[in-house]
C-alpha cells in the first residue's frame, strides 16, 4: 500500500492516512462483556464497543492499534491502562460499504460490573459518545443479539431491535462462540 501510495501521488501514506480504527469489547471483572448503543450522527443507536479512528503516522513502523485501543477504552469508558489486566488482538474487520476497517480488541478489566450499570463510567472524556451500555453475561445474550438484533424487553415486554456494527459484532461472536477461553 505504501508503495501505491507513493507511485499514484507521492504520498507513502496515503492508503493508510484514514480509515483504520481501534474497536474494544470490554470484559467486566465477573466476566461480562460490555458495549454501548451509539449517540452520535453516524450510526445512532446502533451497538458498538468503545471504538476510535487510529492515530496516523506515516511512518507505518509507529502505527500502533494496541495504544488506540487503549485509549478508546480511557476516552469512552474511563478506564485506565493499569485497569486492563488483558488486552488482546482478536481480528481486523472491514465495512464493506466504507471501506473503514476496525482493529478488533477483547479487553479484560478490573471493573466491576456494578462500574458500567452505576453511571461512573460516564465520567469519560467522549462518554456522551453512547446512550448507555449493555451488558452481556451470557453467550445465549450475544446470539440473540446477533442473531435478531435483540436485547433484553423494555418495561412494557417489546424487544427494541439493534443494528450491531461490523467490527463488534465479529468480536461479540468470536467472544460467544469461545465464551469460556476468552472471558
Amino acid at each position: 500500500l505504501q508503495k501505491l501510495g507513493l507511485k499514484e501521488d507521492g504520498d507513502r501514506g496515503r492508503y493508510l492516512s484514514n480509515g483504520l480504527g481501534a474497536a474494544v469489547i470490554t470484559m467486566t471483572k465477573e466476566g461480562s462483556a460490555i458495549v454501548g448503543i451509539r449517540k452520535s450522527n453516524s450510526y445512532d443507536g446502533a451497538i458498538h464497543g468503545a471504538a476510535g479512528w487510529m492515530t496516523f503516522n506515516r511512518d507505518v513502523k509507529k502505527i500502533n492499534p494496541f495504544n488506540d485501543a487503549y485509549r478508546e477504552l480511557n476516552e469512552e469508558l474511563a478506564i485506565q491502562r493499569d485497569s486492563v489486566s488483558a488486552l488482546h488482538l482478536i481480528g481486523l474487520v472491514a465495512y464493506p460499504k466504507t471501506l473503514e476497517a476496525d482493529f478488533v480488541f477483547l479487553a479484560k478489566t478490573d471493573k466491576e460490573t456494578r462500574y458500567f450499570t452505576s453511571g461512573a463510567w460516564k465520567e469519560a472524556v467522549d462518554a456522551q459518545e453512547h446512550r448507555d451500555l449493555v451488558v452481556l453475561n451470557h453467550p445465549d445474550l450475544i446470539e440473540r443479539l446477533l442473531g435478531e438484533g435483540k436485547l433484553a424487553p423494555d418495561g412494557d415486554g417489546k424487544y427494541k431491535k439493534y443494528e450491531v456494527l461490523a467490527s463488534t459484532a465479529y468480536g461479540l461472536e468470536m467472544l460467544a462462540q469461545h465464551w469460556e477461553r476468552l472471558r
